[in-house]
């Protein structure tokens, strides 16, 4: 069967390999085919095929410390005229790292990240403005990051298989930097295409050694400059609704319900933000049915919590860079991220 004929459903084996590439993005096939317990040209030619038709990719986001140097914010987007065009204008903005096509009241959803405080002021009130298309724009400034899409997994892996792969990515000792040079945004830029670029490949892309770009590529994962981040088009995981719930809970109880949601398995992505409704939080559901229990359940340990505003997915135009299709299969196309 052709890749093109296969399905776009996920086998056994294709879910714990993609738990394997979340924990380990660099794992060579030799170390993953051995934690799964098959070969390696199985393992490689399943990537092959999983990559091949854009249903799963590796990426860089922003490790913890820059994501504490940059600015960020959430922004819903009201359109005059066709969503399906704005949100095209919008995912050729460098800006704008993630973008979402909605139901209800508002059309988009986007995640901007720039460079500092100042940006984002300057691209929320006049950079979002000048973009065809784009009405009302509400924003919220993000403050803390509880989780992201990076740290979500499919689960699909024993805990020995888990520890077999990680901290195999990148191995060595801490060298610290946040002092970014030529190189490093050329080994970045790369990277961010295709993270499981071979060290010789990288280099010839980046015209420097395969040990420079080793090391460079070491010492930025370690000083949090970079993460590597394994994702999949929601196909592979079987239905799925994704849900961002605008919460507010009084001030003193935003840290808790913030990691309480993070740790659910479900969640892809929780954050303060500065607004009346200040937690953020976005879930992936195998049906509605899923909705009215996890508020509850936030209700239950919150009972001062409200439901501000539900945003309902209707499917994604790009996530971190790269450029999806209407199944949210990669195109390969990615548009490098401002805030390098």
């Amino acid at each position: 069967m052709s890749p093109a004929m296969e399905s776009n459903t996920a086998s056994e084996l294709d879910l714990a390999l993609l738990n394997a590439l979340q924990v380990s993005p660099r794992a060579d096939w030799q170390q993953v085919g051995t934690a799964l317990g098959v070969s390696a040209a199985t393992v490689a030619r399943r990537w092959d095929s999983l990559h091949g038709r854009g249903l799963a990719w590796v990426g860089l986001t922003m490790g913890h410390r820059r994501s504490q140097e940059i600015a960020s914010a959430f922004a819903l987007v009201t359109c005059v005229g066709d969503p399906k065009v704005v949100a095209a204008r919008l995912a050729r903005e460098r800006e704008v790292a993630t973008i979402a096509r909605t139901m209800g009241s508002h059309d988009l959803l986007l995640d901007i990240l720039v460079h500092d405080l100042e940006s984002l002021r300057r691209y929320l009130a006049i950079g979002l403005a000048r973009i065809e298309g784009v009405g009302a724009v509400v924003s919220y400034p993000i403050t803390t990051i509880f989780t992201t899409g990076s740290r979500w997994r499919v689960r699909a892996l024993e805990p020995n298989q888990v520890r077999q792969l990680s901290g195999g990515a990148l191995p060595g000792s801490p060298r610290f930097t946040t002092n970014l040079d030529r190189l490093d945004h050329q080994l970045i830029g790369a990277l961010t295409e295709d993270a499981r670029l071979s060290w010789t490949e990288l280099a010839t892309q980046c015209a420097t050694s395969a040990p420079t770009a080793r090391r460079r590529i070491q010492r930025l994962f370690s000083s949090g400059v970079i993460e590597l981040r394994c994702e999949l088009a929601t196909p592979l995981v079987g239905p799925a609704i994704q849900v961002t719930f605008f919460l507010q809970l009084p001030s003193p109880s935003i840290q808790e319900a913030g990691k309480l949601i993070a740790a659910m398995s479900k969640c892809r992505l929780a954050a303060s933000v500065v607004d009346r409704s200040n937690l953020v939080a976005t879930m992936w559901f195998s049906s509605p049915a899923e909705i009215e229990p996890f508020e509850a359940l936030l209700l239950s340990a919150f009972p001062q919590l409200a439901v501000n505003e539900r945003i309902v997915h209707l499917h994604p135009v790009k996530r971190i860079g790269h450029l999806l299709d209407a199944q949210d299969r990669a195109t390969g196309e990615v548009v490098p991220l401002a805030a390098w």
